[in-house]
């Protein structure tokens, strides 16, 4: 009789151990796709987010300013878009060629 207490007092110990344990559920990066083109004329703001324990990979998100709709829209006026590093307006937004005032903002990683 001992013994089946035992095992059962073993079961909910290791389900409770279980149940507590992070799952991992893979990369939780913010970009899963990325623009096609990007307006620089009515990109605001770049933001650069390192890698992290969550996302592997470098992110670029940029923040655009919606075009003008001749219907009120309810919401934010502008939009975060997933930008390649490699797209050719980033390079040139990064490189300073494009001086339109869009701010760059370079997030430090975690670990710093």
């Amino acid at each position: 009789m001992d013994f089946k207490y035992a095992v059962i007092l073993g079961i909910l110990l290791y389900s409770i151990l279980v149940e507590g344990q992070q799952r991992q559920q893979g990369e939780r990066c913010s970009c899963k796709k990325f623009a096609k083109k990007l307006d620089v004329k009515r990109t605001v703001k770049l933001e650069i987010f390192p890698p992290s324990p969550k996302c592997a990979s470098e992110e670029y998100i940029a923040t655009v300013k919606r075009p003008k709709v001749t219907k009120k829209k309810a919401g934010s006026r502008t939009e975060k878009k997933c930008v390649s590093p490699a797209m050719k307006q980033v390079k040139a937004i990064l490189d300073r060629k494009i001086k339109r005032g869009i701010q760059v903002i370079r997030h430090l990683s975690q670990n710093q």
